[in-house]
Order: structure tokens, then sequence, then C-alpha cells
């Protein structure tokens, strides 16, 4: 028996299906499958059930975990301490961080740590799960809370801030979104797959159950049905500050939350680790303003009739009348009507 027969078996007891399992490991899923039916064979026991909600452990294969997780950990910690002495400024670090933060914000932002440092490959995990930094799932983590486990250093980096925005013509058609009128607008709202953001229920609290037309786990969907003129949508003030196309409507107490730079304790003095943390750290404070709200102060929409008075449009240009003669008639208008009365005669 080897540890890489044994982690499959966590891996599967952890996911409780064989697809997940293999996402956990990054293998396919007929690998898992074929792993542990030979750990079963091994062992002379049957490990696991398969049930229609997964795969379940049985007693034998229960017994086995609190061992099998001691291993685990005993050879992660000589995996961190192993990489904790590494003093090379070269090589990867795994960092992950929320869809929308790491690919609108962080990932644009980390070509000056590549050129002060080529020899470090940064890899991006976007994911909705907080990935567990003790089993090497990641190196560093810009989390939007602050974790709490044993093991872990935590270091708040700054802020960020959410707004309503709307397309400027979902507000020409409906009008301007006010604190008191929002539940009778159209809404964008979160699909959260487990507690609501407190951001989210903030905005479902201002909208008090208004009608919701658009759902999506997805901070680029809920974007695109905003862009689109659906309704009205909470997005972070680095996206929406940023559209042209959406107003950002002014509300009070609009959310905040703090950004949390998550690393290991046995990996924070480790060169590569520390270079990629400081460049990440680096980036949220000289973004401070855009990351928080304050690069673009919520300015009122215009409603269609002050935009038209604002960019002269209001009263097409009229052509300038010549002299007018007694009877209000322009003069050349009199004169040309006399010339060809004077032609018939």
């Amino acid at each position: 028996m080897s540890w890489d027969d044994l982690r499959y078996l966590l891996a599967l007891s952890r996911a409780g299906s064989l697809a997940g399992a293999g996402r956990a490991l990054g293998v396919d899923h007929t690998t898992v499958g074929r792993r542990v039916e030979a750990l079963e064979a091994s062992l002379g026991v049957r490990l696991f059930v398969r049930s229609p909600s997964g795969y379940a452990l049985t007693s034998e294969g229960l017994g086995l975990i609190p061992d099998v997780a001691r291993v685990e950990e005993a050879i992660l910690a000589i995996e961190r301490g192993s990489l904790g002495r590494d003093q090379r400024l070269t090589g990867t670090v795994r960092v992950t961080a929320a869809e929308a933060f790491g690919s609108r914000f962080l990932a644009p932002r980390l070509g000056a740590l590549h050129a002060a440092h080529p020899g470090i490959s940064v890899e991006l995990v976007t994911a909705i799960r907080a990935l567990d930094l003790s089993r090497r799932e990641a190196d560093i983590a810009v989390r939007f809370f602050r974790s709490t486990e044993g093991g872990l250093v935590v270091r708040k980096a700054g802020v960020v801030g959410w707004a309503v925005y709307a397309a400027r013509g979902y507000i020409e058609r409906r009008g301007v979104p006010t604190a008191a009128d929002l539940p009778a607008h159209a809404r964008i709202g979160i699909e959260a797959p487990g507690a609501m953001p407190p951001e989210h229920v903030w905005f479902e609290r201002m909208a008090a159950g208004g009608p919701c037309v658009f759902r999506s786990n997805s901070t680029a969907c809920m974007l695109g049905a905003a862009r689109a003129g659906l309704g009205v949508a909470l997005l972070p003030c680095f996206i929406g500050d940023l559209e042209p196309e959406l107003a950002r409507v002014a509300l009070p107490d609009e959310p905040r939350r703090a950004v949390w730079l998550t690393v290991h304790r046995d990996l924070q003095h480790t060169p590569r680790v520390r270079a990629v943390l400081d460049a990440i750290a680096r980036v949220v404070a000289d973004e401070r303003a855009l990351l928080c709200g304050d690069a673009r102060p919520p300015q009122p929409p215009a409603v269609p009739a002050e935009r038209a008075l604002l960019c002269g449009d209001a009263r097409p240009p009229q052509p300038p009348a010549g002299p007018v003669e007694r009877g209000g008639a322009p003069a050349a208008a009199r004169r040309h009507r006399r010339n060809k009365e004077t032609k018939r005669r």
C-alpha cells in the first residue's frame, strides 16, 4: 500500500463522487474508480458503497479515515516545511481568489511582478469554494473574509466596495432608482450555492422583495445582464465604475468588505511566496480608490429631457429669418411675388 493509493480514498470520501474526487486530484474520474478498486482488492475489504446520492463509506472505510487523515497531515507538513526552506526566487506560486476579483482586478495587474521576478510562475485559481491552504490546494488566498483556521497567517490589505448600477438605456425607460422606489425596479440578483454574501443581503433588503428578473452565480453574467438593460445590479466598484455603459446609483450605506491576504505559516517566509504576497499587497494599495469605490463618485444620471438640454439637442437649429415687412412676411418673399405678377402683365 502506498500514500498515492490512500489519497484516492480520502478524496472520494470528501467529494462523494468520482467526478468530484477527480477534480480535486486533477485526474479523470475513471482513474479514481480504478485506484479505489485496486486499494479495496489489496486490503481485502470494501471501502465504499454506491448510493443514489453518490459514494458512501462502509464501516471498514470509516475506520480507516482518521489514520489516513493523520498520514496526509504528516506528509503535507513535510512538503510545506521543504518548500519553506526553499530560498530560490523561482518556481510556481498558486493563488486563489474570487472569480471577479481574480479575473477583472488581479490578473491584469501582475505585470510588474513578472518583470521583477521572471522566474516565478503564478497559477491563479478562481473558485467559488475556499481552497484549503493546509492541504496545499493553494499557497496564497485573497479573500473577502478573515480565515480562522489554525496555522494560517492573515493580513488585511485593503477594502472593496459594492454599488448598484444600471444601464443608461434602462434609466431612460424607468427613471433613476432611489432608495424609496428601488423595490419597484427590475433586479439582477445572485445565485449563491450557500449563504448569501453580506453585500447581496444588503441589496435584497434594499430591494425589499421587488421583482428579480435574472440571477447568476457569475459576476460576469450579472454585468452582462446589467449592460443589456435587464435591471439594476449590485457590482464591485472596481468593475462597475469602469463601465461607460452603466450609471452608478447612489444609495445609502453601500457595502464594503476587507481584502485579506492569507498564507500558511510554513510558507510565509518562502521568497517566491513572499514576493507574490508583496506584489498583491502593492496593487491593492495602489488601487485603493478604485477598489473601495472612491475613484468615481456617484453622479445622478441625466433623464432624457435633461440629457437633451445638456448636450444641446433640446432645440434644433433654426434658419435665420430675413427682414420682415409690414404684415409679417419676409421682404425677399414679398419682392419675389411682385416680380412674378409684373411678368404676367
